[in-house]
């Protein structure tokens, strides 16, 4: 699996976090649409990956797959708690 994908949402999930918690005024249209953008380019990476890693061992697969899930669950409640919505977040985490 890639792990720089899903470092880099990670990531995008920290920063924009943090900013909700301690410059929550910072938290504004332009940045949830770079959360909301690096998220449309680093999921459909992490989704392929999951993918390769499912036609070379699907034991592997069983056990990457939670974690995703999860990945996607706290991408789809991170958009909530700051704000931005879930009209297209909200389905991410059915997606795999």
């Amino acid at each position: 699996m890639d792990s720089t994908t899903s470092a880099l949402l990670g990531a995008a999930i920290s920063w924009i976090t943090w900013y909700a918690k301690h410059a929550p005024a910072s938290v504004d249209a332009q940045m949830a649409g770079s959360y909301e953008q690096d998220n449309h380019a680093f999921i459909p990476k992490l989704q392929g990956a999951l993918a390769v890693v499912a036609s070379l061992s699907l034991t592997a697969y069983e056990e990457l797959r939670p974690l995703v899930h999860r990945l996607f669950v706290l991408d789809t409640r991170t958009a909530v708690g700051v704000g931005i919505g879930v009209t297209v977040l909200f389905g991410r985490q059915f997606a795999i």
